[in-house]
């Protein structure tokens, strides 16, 4: 559910970036996100600590440089382009989890990222190197970013509350954002009736809904099933987007999106195997 409905998100975002600057956006659907959860689940928030706080911090950073990055790079992308390159992280969770967590790392993790790097090759340039389009690039290095947020997640998800962690990384991210869009930009609350609608949806179900599953999830499987299952968030933005914003990928971006899909689940098939064996 979580894959699917933040598959969806990148057509919503795509909409409402062009109403509101980027940071201030984030403010908003984060800050409210973190409000509603933290009244939904103020018994647990009660009773938060120092520990706690800390390590969600650190998660909300590395989710609050994905978001800046995945949604700059959104100006310059489309958002079917930008699911499936943020999808590479699952690619790049086994090969940077063994210098954070216990995990072993096989020749396949590295096959199955050069399959994912072609791919994103494919989609990404259309003509020599130096027209790579910058949003591309920017959601490549989101892509990194959310990986380091999968990681730490499964990292802490054992020895700390999931539920107060998910709170104050989402609360990280508003707090940030509004900040930075005091200093940088014009902080406006907009006054359309459709942009509130898709920013209530981002807050609720996109933010506050799936990290809050995502973060408890975590505590029953490892992160290389988590980015398994994830997997179907860039399939399911290539299909929204073509179903509802008429993004077109072409024979080579097709081609491409299955690579970057086979390299993602390819990374992931051997460690199911071996989990059976």
């Amino acid at each position: 559910m979580v894959g699917i409905i933040w598959g969806f998100s990148f057509i919503v975002m795509k909409n409402v970036i062009s109403y509101i600057a980027i940071f201030n956006l984030l403010g908003i659907r984060f800050i409210i996100a973190g409000l509603i959860s933290a009244i939904i689940f103020h018994k647990q928030v009660l009773k938060m600590d120092l520990s706690t706080i800390k390590r969600g911090c650190l998660i909300g950073l590395f989710m609050f440089l994905g978001y800046v990055l995945q949604t700059f790079g959104l100006y310059y992308t489309t958002a079917s382009k930008s699911g499936l390159i943020t999808g590479f992280n699952v690619v790049l969770v086994p090969l940077l989890a063994p210098l954070f967590i216990k995990h072993t790392l096989k020749p396949l993790d590295i096959v199955a990222a050069l399959i994912a790097f072609c791919g994103i090759g494919l989609l990404s340039i259309s003509g020599p190197l130096h027209q790579i389009n910058i949003g591309d690039i920017l959601t490549l290095a989101s892509s990194f970013m959310f990986a380091m947020q999968v990681i730490f997640i499964s990292k802490y998800s054992k020895t700390s509350n999931n539920i107060n962690s998910a709170i104050i990384q989402i609360l990280f991210v508003g707090i940030a954002s509004t900040l930075i869009s005091l200093f940088m930009e014009d902080f406006t609350v907009v006054h359309y009736t459709h942009v509130w609608k898709d920013i209530l949806f981002l807050a609720v179900f996109c933010t506050a809904f799936s990290f809050i599953t995502q973060n408890s999830a975590q505590k029953y499987i490892s992160a290389s099933k988590t980015a398994l299952i994830l997997t179907i968030e860039p399939l399911s933005a290539a299909i929204f987007a073509y179903l509802l914003l008429g993004d077109v990928l072409g024979t080579r971006g097709i081609l491409g999106a299955a690579l970057v899909l086979a390299g993602m689940i390819l990374s992931e098939l051997k460690g199911q195997a071996a989990e059976t064996s």
